[in-house]
């Protein structure tokens, strides 16, 4: 018997167009996945930002007030950069009621949060 290697265009090495096609078609699909997933990442911390800030301006709002005692009925409101803290204090039988409302942005408007404490005389 002899051997004989088979020349022309009969053998299956290479890549074809076809297959290079759908490499890329998969290839692309994984990329837009992956640049979908940053964005939406990049917009949650971004929110989780905007929320701590709320939450640290409310708590600073808060423990001012507790550090001045008890006042009788006070209010204001403070700006931090696009934040706004608005506070009103009542008075209640068992000491006056520190109410701070925290107006933050967010990517399709404002948020609303409040922080609430009671303030023993």
């Amino acid at each position: 018997m002899e051997n004989r290697k088979k020349t022309g265009g009969g053998g299956n090495s290479g890549f074809a167009i076809v297959e290079a096609v759908v490499a890329t078609v998969v290839l692309s699909v994984g990329l837009l996945s992956l640049a979908t997933t940053l964005a939406l990442s990049h917009r949650m911390i971004a929110q989780g930002q905007r929320y701590s800030t709320a939450a640290v301006l409310g708590s600073s709002v808060i423990e001012n007030r507790i550090a001045r005692g008890c006042t009788g009925g006070a209010s204001g409101s403070r700006d931090q950069g696009p934040f706004v803290a608005r506070w009103e204090t009542v008075a209640e039988a068992a000491g006056e009621r520190i109410t701070v409302t925290i107006t933050s942005p967010t990517g399709t408007g404002l948020r609303v949060d409040s922080l609430s404490a009671l303030l023993r005389c």
